[in-house]
């Protein structure tokens, strides 16, 4: 696949891409590489080069009230939230600040959901 190619299937510029593939200074976000990653059928770690293990960080115990009340409706609801969205979610800052309400909480899964396809979703095949 070409740069160009692969910039127009993920929408990021050609010359960004040429950036990352030299190794140039820049700092690409997770939502990038996991687009790349996925443009090119391939996983993050190879990707990046490194060895395919899971990394597994201990979810807090002192979870924002707003993270617990929306575990408890997911799960209520059967559509409970994986581990490792948890985690990010716990961990996450916007805008500056550690999410707090159930709402702030929503809205940061909502965004991950729509950057990343397949993030708390079943699979699904592409229609052509």
């Amino acid at each position: 696949m070409s740069l160009g190619d692969l910039g127009a299937e993920i929408e990021i510029s050609k010359g960004y891409i040429s950036q990352l593939e030299n190794g140039e200074d820049v700092n690409p976000t997770l939502v990038v590489l996991l687009a790349i990653a996925k443009a090119l059928g391939t996983t993050l770690a190879d990707l990046l080069e490194e060895p395919k293990t899971r990394a597994r960080g201990e979810i807090p115990s002192d979870l924002p009230s707003g993270l617990r009340e929306l575990m408890d409706d997911r799960r209520k609801s059967g559509d409970p939230l994986d581990q490792d969205i948890v985690f990010w979610l716990a961990n996450a800052q916007f805008r500056g600040d550690r999410p707090e309400t159930k709402q702030d909480f929503e809205y940061l899964l909502r965004s991950l959901k729509s950057s990343v396809s397949g993030i708390d979703e079943p699979r699904r095949k592409k229609r052509d």
